[in-house]
């Protein structure tokens, strides 16, 4: 992607044949910003990942949660990058003891995360489709806050679908790792055999900015009482 050029509207193309026999053929524009959106966002992705690498490593299930350590390295550059708020996505909440800040010339930064199911819904179980999208808010030096999404490689995927089948189905416990779909029950996330296929790149996120797959930007993980 060339992220010096912005695109332009889309349009649909359409072929009109006419009463004489002619044919022509014309370029409709559609409504809506799609290409531009998908265009910001993938830029904006595009410029953390030059900069910096993002992971959760150190996975811990216990009590019903999935803790570990949320870390940023850097890769190139000497901007710092500050992790000011992280989002739920439609399956699982997330808190991070944010903000994480990677200072001017550090390598590496880390804090603590946690994952827990947000809800047990058997239709959402069952019909999302991207249920380990986590949108991340984002900062490089100076420039305006970004929102991308939380890496999430197949160690913690399977982790978190784990964490799913044990906490909302009592029947999952005891079965083998990673068991999701069809093989682990109707109301797995997904629904379609394998842990977090089908994840996306967008959707809207509540509170006016953009977010994955319905969820939203938090704070900081409230205290227990």
């Amino acid at each position: 992607m060339d992220c010096a050029v912005v695109p332009g509207p889309a349009v649909a193309r359409l072929t009109v044949v006419r009463p004489d026999g002619s044919v022509e053929g014309l370029r409709v524009p559609l409504a809506g910003g799609v290409p531009a959106r998908v265009h910001v966002e993938e830029c904006a992705a595009a410029r953390v990942a030059a900069v910096a690498e993002l992971r959760v490593t150190e996975l811990d299930a216990r009590d019903g949660e999935l803790a570990g350590r949320l870390v940023v390295r850097r890769v190139d550059g000497d901007q710092s990058v500050s992790v000011r708020r992280i989002g739920r996505s439609v399956l699982l909440d997330a808190w991070a003891d944010l903000p994480l800040e990677l200072t001017a010339r550090a390598g590496a930064a880390e804090v603590g995360v946690t994952f827990r199911p947000g809800t047990c819904e058997p239709h959402v179980l069952s019909e999302t489709k991207k249920p380990y999208v986590f949108p991340l808010e984002v900062t490089l030096g100076e420039e305006p806050p970004v929102v991308v999404e939380l890496p999430v490689d197949d160690e913690l995927r399977t982790a978190l679908a784990d964490l799913v089948q044990l906490v909302c189905d009592p029947a999952w416990r005891g079965s083998a790792p990673g068991r999701v779909g069809k093989e682990a029950g109707p109301a797995a996330p997904g629904g379609t055999g394998q842990p977090g296929r089908g994840s996306a790149r967008r959707a809207v996120m509540r509170g006016g900015s953009p977010s994955a797959d319905g969820g939203r930007l938090t704070s900081p993980r409230p205290e227990r009482t």
